[in-house]
């Protein structure tokens, strides 16, 4: 079992470091902000004036991609649900909250921001509470709805957060598979 897992299986909460590499992270960062200034996107129901989306085809294909990394991090075998961007703003508060059941793993990365530093993410495992940050690029993975969560308000421009989720192969949610879709939001090429 890695350091990550064990830390993970203690606590249902580890900081992956360099979840994306330094590339990746600009090039989503960059798409996601083209993305922002190319349709009007939705909000939802915790924050429904901040733009939000929902199984974005490039983000489902990271979600497949990061996987095995996630397994390995969660030393669990996952079935992946679905992929959720969210670009926070200035005054933006994510109450406390528990994950629905397709968010049993969470992982949450920060692709880029405009703020004076980075904005924690507050979780409350078994051994208490604890404020946890992530560069751009690690990610933070918890137990969603096991563990309560919340950030406090945000004072920068914006923050661009990925969230991906995934379920126990082997584990009360497993029904969750694709958010239960038949299969995930991809745009597949065809020959």
């Amino acid at each position: 079992m890695s350091a990550t897992a064990l830390q993970f299986s203690q606590r249902k909460y580890a900081v992956v470091p360099d979840l994306l590499d330094r590339h990746q992270v600009a090039s989503l960062y960059s798409y996601t902000l083209l993305l922002l200034r190319s349709f009007k996107w939705s909000g939802d129901e915790p924050l429904p004036n901040t733009p939000a989306l929902y199984g974005e085809p490039r983000m489902e294909e990271l979600l497949l991609e990061l996987l095995p990394r996630i397994e390995d991090a969660t030393a669990l075998r996952l079935y992946p649900t679905y992929s959720y961007l969210r670009v926070y703003k200035q005054g933006d508060v994510l109450t406390w909250h528990f994950d629905r059941p397709a968010c049993e793993i969470s992982v949450t990365t920060t692709l880029g921001y405009k703020a004076d530093g980075l904005w924690p993410l507050w979780i409350e495992g078994p051994l208490g509470v604890s404020s946890v940050e992530a560069e751009p690029g690690s990610a933070v993975l918890f137990r969603g709805n096991e563990c309560r969560h919340w950030r406090d308000e945000f004072f920068g421009a914006y923050s661009v957060q990925l969230m991906l989720h995934y379920v126990d192969q082997n584990g009360p949610h497993a029904e969750w598979k694709f958010d239960k879709r038949t299969d995930l939001a991809i745009i597949r090429e065809t020959a």
